[in-house]
């Protein structure tokens, strides 16, 4: 195991532990860290909800990310191409979780923040 290795291990461990405190720490609003979009600061109920599917979602990105990175050390011996492609992958699994987010609560509010009842 290499230094690159461990270091994008040890970014994509930090990234997997943003998920676990946005997820446990989705009661308590905050300036500075979370899921602080406009559509999950329009109350508690959607900041709780946005910040839990949000800090799951950074879970899977992150373990994902690890074994993308066992996988990239196998193919790309070379440190050159290493870091670009951990920084694409961490951009990409951002996007994503954003965007999944951003659907789910679509799903579950209405515009005005007031929860869709269950069908």
């Amino acid at each position: 195991m290499n230094a690159h290795l461990l270091a994008g291990v040890l970014i994509a461990l930090i990234y997997f532990t943003a998920g676990v405190i946005m997820m446990t720490k989705a009661g308590e609003p905050s300036s500075i860290f979370g899921y602080r979009t406009r559509t999950a600061r329009r109350n508690m109920d959607t900041w709780v909800e946005a910040n839990q599917f949000a800090g799951r979602s950074i879970m899977i990105v992150g373990s994902l990310l690890i074994l993308l990175l066992l996988l990239l050390e196998g193919i790309l011996p070379e440190p050159e191409g290493f870091y670009p492609a951990l920084a694409v992958s961490i951009i990409v699994g951002s996007a994503i979780v954003f965007l999944l987010t951003e659907v789910h609560l679509k799903k579950i509010f209405f515009k005005d923040g007031k929860r869709r009842p269950y069908r």
